[in-house]
């Protein structure tokens, strides 16, 4: 996960049209085709990544499996990043200090 990546996340802040509650649209650059929206950005990031770790199996080739990987740790990186920052603390656990 060392050249994981955060940065490679795209999220879209939208509106449920049914509700309209405030949500969030998250996919990775390499994947567009594959976006999640949910109530936070994390949640949706977590729902690509499963997405994304049920159907590496099925990915024949091994470059597109590679990338896939680095999608999920980018996805993962991601998450990490979210939780410590709701949480008040840097990526390494440390406080945040304002």
């Amino acid at each position: 996960m060392a050249s994981a990546d955060p940065k490679r996340i795209i999220v879209t802040e939208s509106r449920c049209h049914a509700c309209n509650d405030h949500t969030f649209v998250v996919h990775h650059q390499t994947f567009p085709e594959l976006r999640m929206e949910a109530m936070s950005a994390e949640r949706a990031a977590r729902y690509v990544a499963n997405r994304l770790e049920d159907a590496i199996h099925i990915v024949a080739d091994a470059a597109r499996r590679e990338a896939v990987r680095l999608a999920i740790d980018d996805l993962r990186a991601f998450v990490d990043r979210e939780v410590a920052i709701r949480l008040g603390r840097d990526v390494h656990g440390h406080p945040i200090r304002s």
